[in-house]
């Protein structure tokens, strides 16, 4: 399992990251004091570093994340409001309010051998496929920022095309999007017998986008309210993303 360290002051903020990269699979090494990280770089091992920009800024505290870095070969990742960093220090930017969607990308491309660009969150949603001459109820099982896994016995094709009715349960909302096949799971031992078909979205416009990104951020938080109820999640510091009239989703779990 890849081991992440994250070294901020505050301490809302470091608490919801943690629970969110702990959520995604990764080992978490979680500080909000500077001066531990030289035992947490000997000790942990860490395979990655995010930590707070104006602390890296510091002579002293940017000489021992340069020292652990150089001996462990992790990245780091600078986190602080837009700006916030000085032109000429190094190191992969990550602005506050924080981007789930950036921060997934940042994480996957610098720990997995074959990265995702987008997370994808586990449903039990029924859907909708729309071919000329049918119409059938389907069962979503999962779903990203750009397409979904059904669960069906239909006969499809590697790369037919079809109109898809998608609910957004908790937003009160449903998507129409057209959808390719790109992969059919055919039933057997080794796949505990499921079928069924990947499937990417075609010609998504900004709407449609924003109002996935809306739905996959709230489902994310409730899993996360779910599983850690009695931790308060900083949403102040998480950047929300916007529905159709501007605003966040009405139906999100926690507060602000």
């Amino acid at each position: 399992m890849k081991k992440i360290l994250i070294c901020l002051r505050q301490e809302d903020l470091l608490t919801t990251l943690e629970l969110i990269l702990k959520h995604w699979g990764y080992r978490v090494i979680a500080t909000h004091r500077p001066e531990d990280l030289p035992q947490y770089f000997t000790d942990g091992n860490p395979d990655f570093l995010l930590v707070e920009s104006r602390l890296a800024a510091h002579p002293e505290i940017g000489r021992l994340v340069d020292a652990g870095c150089r001996r462990t070969g992790c990245p780091v990742v600078l986190i602080g409001p837009p700006g916030d960093c000085r032109p000429d220090t190094s190191g992969i930017r990550l602005d506050v309010p924080v981007d789930i969607f950036k921060l997934f990308c940042i994480v996957q491309q610098h720990l997995e051998p074959l990265p995702r660009n987008n997370f994808r969150i586990a449903v039990r949603v029924p859907g909708m496929v729309m071919r000329a001459e049918t119409t059938s109820l389907v069962e979503i099982l999962s779903i990203s920022v750009r397409g979904i896994f059904i669960k069906t016995s239909l006969a499809v094709s590697r790369g037919e095309e079809f109109r898809l009715v998608l609910p957004l349960l908790g937003m009160k909302r449903e998507l129409e999007l057209t959808a390719r096949v790109i992969y059919i799971v055919e039933p057997c031992p080794e796949n505990r017998y499921q079928q069924g078909i990947g499937l990417e979205f075609r010609d998504l416009d900004a709407e449609a986008t924003a109002q996935l990104e809306a739905f996959l951020e709230q489902r994310l938080l409730k899993e996360l309210e779910e599983k850690h109820g009695h931790i308060e999640i900083d949403l102040t510091n998480i950047r929300q993303h916007t529905c159709q009239n501007g605003q966040p989703d009405p139906g999100r779990p926690f507060s602000a």
